[in-house]
């Protein structure tokens, strides 16, 4: 195609549940920029600037908030706030945390916790308030999970089932 090519990455963060909408992220030098595109609309909403050293961006199902990796603590940690508004920001890992992902009920947030746990979070927005629970390990995960997760790459190695009910993980198998 013609288009034009920029020299910054670009990643996905996945999309609300009725597949209108898409979710996708810009990492510019010092902070990434998230844009959205909807299915028939005329005219994109406005991209939203993250703080510096955030990384995978994950959309609930929602559509209503965005679930996200940040090292501006200097640890990593998994934030949620509203989408695209960006208000009610909450810190939901407490001891680090990267890779986060929706339950796809939308009321549980995982996560894989530096010590090599896939941590569960339960996830109310429902009513006045945001209620986020303490994460509870699950259980340990393996160890190309943490590898995937916690190098310094953006790999998406691992998933939730659309019912939920089975996580999935992708490895290379050797030769």
């Amino acid at each position: 195609g013609g288009g034009r090519r920029s020299g910054h990455a670009k990643g996905h963060g996945g999309g609300r549940g009725d597949g209108r909408f898409i979710l996708f992220g810009r990492y510019e030098p010092k902070r990434p920029v998230l844009h959205g595109l909807t299915v028939g609309a005329k005219d994109p909403p406005a991209p939203v600037r993250m703080p510096g050293q955030t990384r995978g961006f994950r959309l609930s199902p929602d559509g209503r908030w965005l679930l996200w990796m940040s090292a501006e603590s200097g640890r990593r940690e998994i934030y949620v706030q509203r989408f695209p508004e960006g208000s009610g920001r909450q810190q939901v890992s407490v001891n680090g945390g990267r890779s986060g992902r929706w339950n796809p009920d939308g009321r549980e947030i995982l996560f894989v916790s530096p010590e090599a746990r896939l941590m569960a979070a339960s996830f109310d927005s429902g009513g006045r308030s945001t209620r986020i629970s303490l994460p509870d390990p699950l259980f340990p995960v393996s160890r190309g999970t943490i590898e995937d997760a916690y190098p310094g790459t953006a790999r998406l190695s691992w998933d939730i089932s659309t019912a939920g009910q089975r996580l999935m993980h992708a490895r290379t198998l050797s030769e």
